[in-house]
Formats: C-alpha cells, sequence, structure tokens
C-alpha cells in the first residue's frame, strides 16, 4: 500500500496546488454563516439564537446543492479527461435545471411560510419573531448561491479551482462589509439589525454569481494596431499566403481566383483514467482573410476532432464563393467544391 506513495517529482506539488485553493473555497463558504451568526451576535443573545436557528433549514439547502455539486463533479472530470465538452455541458445543464430548481422551492417556501417552517425547529415565540424577516430574505441568496456552486465545482473539475476560491473571497469580503453597514447602521444608512444581515447575505450571493460573467472577458486585438515592426508583419502576411499555396492548404486553396491568406492548427489531445490513457484524432481549426492585398471578409472554422486544419479549407471555399460571387467587383466564381 505504501509503495502507491512514491509518485514521480512534482507530483505531490500539483496536487497541493489544486488542494490548497478547494479548501481555502470551502472555508469560507462555511465561515459565512457563522460570520452572520457572530455579528448578529454583537446585538445580543436573543438575535443571535435567532439566527443560529434560521441558518438549519438552509443548512439543508447546502446539504441538496453539494450532493449536486459532487455528482456533476465526478461526470465532469471524466468528460474533461476525455475531452468530451458536449458532454459537460450537458451535465451542467441538467445541474442548474435541478439545483435551480430545488433552490427556488426552498425560497418559495421560506418567503410564504417562513414562520410554519421555524415552529419544525424552535416553540420559542420571540425566537420565530426574530428569524422570521431573515429567513424570508436568506432563502433567496441560495438560489444564486445553488448555481453558482455548480458552475466553481466545474471549474474545479476541469483543473481551475482558483476560480471558486477567488469568487468566494469576494463575496464574503462583499457580505462582511454589508454585515457592518447594514446590521449596525453605518455610512449613513439605517441599522437593521438581523434584517440587514440577511440582506448583507442576499447582496453577496448576488455579487458571487455576476462575477462569473467577468472572469473570462477579453477583448480581441487587431494585429495591426499592435507595436510590432513592419518586417514582422510581412513574414506573417507572406507565411498566411504560402500556406494557401504550397502549405498545408494547397489541396484546396492553390488554384482559387483570388489570392488568399491563411493559417491552419491542429491540437492534439489525450485523456488519463484509472484504466489507463486514451486519445483521439487531433482538433483542428483553420482562418482566412480575403483578397489578401485588401481583405473584405475573414473566416474561422474549429471542429473539434477534426484531423487536420488543412482539411477544413473546405469548408470556407463555399462560403467564399457565395461572397465573392454576390458582388460587382468580381467575376463570377466557380469553383468545385472538394468533399471532405
Amino acid at each position: 500500500m505504501f509503495s502507491y506513495l512514491h509518485q514521480p517529482k512534482g507530483f505531490y506539488k500539483h496536487l497541493f496546488l489544486l488542494a490548497l485553493p478547494v479548501i481555502v473555497q470551502n472555508l469560507i463558504t462555511t465561515s459565512l454563516g457563522f460570520l452572520d451568526t457572530f455579528m448578529v451576535g454583537l446585538l445580543g443573545s436573543d438575535q443571535m439564537s435567532a439566527v443560529t436557528v434560521a441558518n438549519v433549514p438552509v443548512f439543508i439547502i447546502q446539504l441538496v446543492v453539494f450532493g449536486l455539486q459532487s455528482g456533476s463533479s465526478v461526470l465532469i472530470s471524466q468528460y474533461w479527461g476525455r475531452g468530451d465538452r458536449e458532454s459537460i455541458n450537458r451535465v451542467m445543464g441538467i445541474g442548474f435545471m435541478i439545483a435551480g430548481g430545488v433552490s427556488v422551492l426552498f425560497a418559495a417556501i421560506l418567503c410564504a411560510f417562513p414562520a410554519q417552517v421555524l415552529y419544525l425547529i424552535t416553540d420559542n415565540l420571540t425566537l420565530v419573531e426574530l428569524a422570521e424577516p431573515y429567513l424570508r430574505i436568506v432563502g433567496f441568496s441560495y438560489i444564486f448561491n445553488s448555481l453558482s456552486s455548480i458552475y466553481i465545482g466545474m471549474q474545479r473539475s476541469i483543473e481551475n479551482p482558483r476560480f471558486g476560491m477567488i469568487v468566494f473571497a469576494i463575496s464574503m469580503l462583499c457580505n462582511t462589509l454589508g454585515n457592518y453597514v447594514l446590521i449596525f447602521g453605518k455610512l449613513g444608512l439605517p441599522a437593521l439589525g438581523i434584517t440587514g444581515a440577511a440582506v448583507a447575505t442576499l447582496l453577496s450571493r448576488v455579487v458571487s454569481w455576476d462575477y462569473q460573467d467577468l472572469i473570462e472577458e477579453h477583448t480581441p486585438t487587431v494585429a495591426s494596431t499592435l507595436e510590432i515592426s513592419e518586417k514582422a508583419l510581412a513574414a506573417l502576411d507572406q507565411g498566411m499566403r504560402m500556406t494557401g499555396s504550397i502549405g498545408t492548404a494547397e489541396q484546396y486553396l492553390k488554384d482559387y481566383p483570388i489570392a488568399i491568406a491563411c493559417k491552419t492548427g491542429t491540437a492534439q489531445w489525450q485523456g488519463t483514467t484509472s484504466t489507463g490513457s486514451f486519445s483521439g484524432s487531433d482538433h483542428a481549426s483553420f482562418v482566412l482573410y480575403a483578397p489578401a492585398d485588401d481583405p473584405e471578409i475573414a473566416i474561422a472554422v474549429y471542429i473539434e476532432r477534426g484531423s487536420q486544419g488543412g482539411n477544413l479549407a473546405n469548408v470556407c471555399i463555399p462560403i467564399l464563393d457565395a461572397y465573392f460571387s454576390s458582388s460587382a467587383k468580381y467575376e463570377t466564381i466557380a469553383t468545385e467544391n472538394i468533399a471532405y
């Protein structure tokens, strides 16, 4: 058994780098509920007890979401190893539907019948009265929390565990600041007590969801606007012209009546499971612009397991034919579309 502890150099370092963000994320997630209890506890023992009681039904929602996240993560990890992104999207869709449906149902129940739910936990009328507004608001926060948890679980399964740590760290920071301002009435806002803690929790969950749309934001850059020498740009243009005339796309574009500049790409992939390693056809990509001297149209094609990037040039020919045939500047384009 101990022989399995002897792993190649760098294995434990890689394992630690994957595990540390997950550990921090789980600590932050667990701390959010305790944070509300602690800060509300500064108001008095009754308020602290009320928040503790209100977090019991919320804990049930967390268990459901944790189960969905764990189950989907196992499947996504397997599909990620196989390079099967379509199946990953399918698992994600199912997870979103179930997690969203369950959390919406719980939120509706907690909003409509908070007192009845609390009476299942305690018969203390004072605690029920104090916890009722808190539970009604916090229930809605878990709609956002459940969806973001599924998404973050997916990111963890595709070797990006830092994503969840960053998102939940920002969420905790917002929750702490919101608690301070709304519970105690700082920065000119009214002191809302327990209700302020619930509002701060809801806002922090919304922030953790919105941040997902910003984490991958990217603005394309036009090559001619970069600080590249004219000589380098000329070499790039010459190389792309040669790809279609004597390079990997020659079979399809050599005799095309309009000069084309293009680039082919091939990405190898492989995966590993408990039964061993596996691989398949390479991913293929192809980009072009035409006419090469004065570009009017640009086309990009990417096909998973498309074998060779040069083969995708054939996909572009009908598009080029249609574009240039419809323009009065060019004679009628007539090419033989070679089957892929």
